[in-house]
């Protein structure tokens, strides 16, 4: 038993399992080495075996916690789902009697999502073991889950502190601060995930999406092609490049990566979005139209494709079309006061005034610096023939932005005309 031990710990799985099956011939009901012979042949990825030694084990011994803490991630690996989560409810009824035990039940209690139960947890795994950089690193990870970032980091902190090298409490890490806008501080702990494992996509992927944050477009190209470099079939990465190339202008170039992302992964509703934004960009309404379309039966409550598919409308005079995308835009967000200025122009196109200026009043009332509406609701005004308040609309649009070009050209020839 001893010796296959040893030699799981040096990665000589094989070897090792010859060791438990003697270990097992000697003494049949071995627990311990069935569990053992369990966890090797799991680490060469021979879950069914792994998971029937495990079920020895636990027939022996049926309160042994750990026998079913690895059966149920054996039983992930093969898509169990369900009976993966039973071997979890099954721990969290256990009695815990060490510092790893506790960790197990609190692992545990986080895959169920009982979040505060599995910080209680990991708690007294720490009293019982005060510098155990795993029961921080989860710990963090169950204050993560409930968003509390702040005390999450704190734990992180202390798991690095531990163990240098602990790449998953960096990246957690980075992942909160990157929650909290903390963005250069997010690519620090992406950069300690890159020095432990030069290969974690994922870190990769993350430091991009910061530096993409902060404007660094250069840089997170470079990252986001590392993605793709590392998994060829990743859509977000394809997508996410595409994002920056939009940003940057570079729209036929967008709309190259973004269709790679929409042939990998054809129900990502951000993809057609932003390949939608592209092709507006490009003057290709009908053809964003349609990614908007897409993006919108994918994610009915995606409220930029519904702006942006309104926009597109509007700049070919389906101005009733749009008008019901801004409808939308405004059911979902009720305090969006540049759909209703949207909508309100549409309105005003259709010859409905006075809809139109109640719009711009809304627009105004949610955001009362909002110039573009007091200049839009002065021009209907002066339409109608309402001179002293739409001069008042402009002179109001002019005092929030003196660079308002247009307000200023309206304000004179209001003047003029009353």
């Amino acid at each position: 038993m001893e010796q296959g031990l040893a030699k799981y710990e040096l990665g000589q799985y094989e070897q090792a399992i010859a060791d438990f099956d003697e270990a097992i011939r000697i003494e049949s009901d071995f627990a311990e080495a069935y569990f053992n012979r369990g966890r090797a042949k799991y680490q060469l990825g021979r879950y069914e075996e792994a998971i029937s030694d495990y079920d020895q084990a636990i027939r022996i011994r049926p309160d042994y916690l750990k026998a079913y803490h690895h059966r149920s991630r054996a039983k992930n690996q093969l898509g169990l789902y369900m009976q993966a989560d039973s071997d979890r409810y099954a721990i969290t009824g256990m009695k815990a009697d060490d510092a790893d035990e506790y960790i197990i039940r609190g692992r545990a209690k986080i895959n169920l999502d009982r979040y505060q139960e599995s910080i209680a947890d990991f708690d007294e795994a720490l009293s019982i073991r005060p510098n155990d950089s795993d029961a921080y690193y989860y710990r963090g990870n169950a204050k993560y889950d409930l968003e509390r970032y702040e005390e999450a980091i704190a734990d992180y902190d202390q798991a690095v502190r531990i163990d240098p090298d602990n790449a998953g409490a960096f990246f957690k890490r980075g992942n909160a601060k990157y929650n909290l806008s903390r963005h250069e501080e997010a690519i620090a702990d992406y950069d300690q995930v890159v020095r432990i494992d030069p290969y974690d996509a994922g870190a990769y992927n993350n430091r991009a999406n910061a530096k993409d944050a902060l404007g660094r477009y250069e840089e997170a190209i470079a990252d986001y092609d590392a993605v793709i470099r590392m998994r060829p079939n990743d859509a977000d990465a394809y997508a996410m490049r595409g994002g920056i190339n939009y940003q940057t202008g570079k729209y036929e170039d967008s709309i190259s990566y973004l269709d790679r992302a929409i042939s990998i992964e054809p129900d990502l509703a951000y993809a057609y979005a932003i390949r939608g934004d592209s092709k507006l960009a490009l003057g290709l309404y009908e053809d964003a139209i349609a990614d908007y379309d897409e993006a919108i039966r994918i994610d009915p409550d995606f409220t930029d494709a519904y702006f942006n598919r309104g926009w597109a409308e509007g700049e070919l005079g389906r101005h009733e079309e749009a008008i019901v995308s801004y409808d939308e835009v405004i059911r979902i967000v009720p305090d969006d006061a540049i759909a209703y200025d949207n909508r309100g122009w549409s309105k005003h196109e259709l010859g409905r005034f006075e809809e139109a200026i109640a719009d711009f009043d809304e627009a105004i009332r949610i955001d009362p610096n909002f110039a573009n509406a007091y200049n839009n609701r002065g021009w209907i005004k002066r339409q109608i023939g309402l001179y002293d308040e739409a001069i008042a609309d402009y002179e109001e649009a002019l005092r929030i932005d003196p660079s308002h070009r247009r307000a200023r050209a309206n304000l004179q020839n209001a003047k003029a005309e009353r």
